[in-house]
C-alpha cells in the first residue's frame, strides 16, 4: 500500500491540526497555509509526530511569522524539516520595505 507524501490542506479555515498519525513515517510535504491556525501548540503536534515531514508551507496563519525568531522556533518544535515555505533554512530571510 502506498502512503501518503505530501498533503495539501491550505485554504480550508483549519485551526487545529490532528489525525496525522498514520502518516508519520511517510509525510514529506505538508501545506496548511492560508488557514486560522494560532496555537504553538499546533506546531508542538507536527513536530512530534510526523517524523519525516522535510518541508511546510504555513504562512498566512495567525501563528506565522516571517522572521528568524519564528524559523528558528519551527525548527527546534519539528527538527526534521529541512525547508519552510519551500526555502532551505540556511536561506536568509530578506525583508523588503
Amino acid at each position: 500500500m502506498k502512503k501518503l507524501e505530501i498533503l495539501d490542506l491550505a485554504l480550508n479555515e483549519i485551526s487545529e491540526i490532528s489525525g496525522l498519525e498514520s502518516q508519520a513515517d511517510s509525510l514529506d510535504e505538508l501545506w496548511i497555509n492560508d488557514n486560522k491556525i494560532s496555537e504553538k501548540k499546533c506546531l508542538e503536534y507536527l513536530g512530534m509526530t510526523l517524523k519525516k515531514l522535510s518541508n511546510l508551507y504555513i504562512a498566512v496563519n495567525p501563528v506565522y511569522s516571517r522572521t528568524n525568531e519564528f524559523k528558528d522556533m519551527i525548527k527546534k518544535l519539528i527538527p526534521s524539516l529541512t525547508q519552510l515555505e519551500g526555502s532551505p533554512f540556511d536561506r536568509p530571510i530578506y525583508y523588503f520595505k
